[in-house]
């Protein structure tokens, strides 16, 4: 799941034109600290020395990275009408899903 998500966040910057590719590759893969560490994620990423554009993403889902990650996120869980980002096409986001689930899954097998 947080391979799958940093690589959308990535792809959906990188299809909007948006930089640093790596801060939206982080803010997906971040946001799934508290599922893998069963701690608050507020908790898990106050000591890490993070940009306040991404604790603002991470946290309160704002600015662009917010945007990305909760385009991630939406959808996941099928919500299409909420898995909007910038002025991508539905198709564009599909694209982005579909690269990087197999992106991160070649990256798993070959752990």
């Amino acid at each position: 799941i947080a391979m799958t998500r940093a690589k959308m966040c990535e792809l959906l910057a990188d299809k909007a034109g948006l930089k640093p590719l790596e801060s939206f590759f982080t803010v997906g893969l971040f946001s799934a600290l508290d599922i893998l560490m069963e701690r608050e994620l507020k908790e898990i990423i106050a000591p890490l020395p993070l940009s306040e554009d991404v604790v603002a993403a991470l946290l309160e889902r704002k600015g662009e990275k917010g945007e990305a990650i909760t385009c991630a996120l939406a959808y996941e869980v099928s919500d299409f009408a909420n898995a909007t980002f910038q002025k991508l096409t539905a198709h564009d986001i599909y694209v982005a899903q579909i690269e990087a689930t197999m992106w991160a899954n070649m990256v798993t097998e070959s752990l």
